[in-house]
């Protein structure tokens, strides 16, 4: 096997390990994924200081987008 199959078979095997992972994670650990922490607190701080609140905190985790 050259370097080229080896390197390639070593990123196929690390995006299934990924893959297999993502179907574990909690509606938390997603959303850290997609937002950043720097864009959940900004969210946060936003919220404090405009005294709102999140309306996706009313929706069950199933039926969020």
């Amino acid at each position: 096997m050259n370097l080229w199959q080896k390197w390639m078979a070593k990123l196929v095997g690390n995006a299934q390990k990924r893959a297999e992972a993502e179907q574990f994670d909690t509606p938390a650990e997603r959303r850290i994924a997609e937002e950043g922490i720097v864009g959940i607190a900004e969210d946060e701080r936003v919220q404090e200081r405009l005294g709102g609140t999140d309306p996706n905190r009313l929706i069950d985790d199933e039926f969020k987008p």
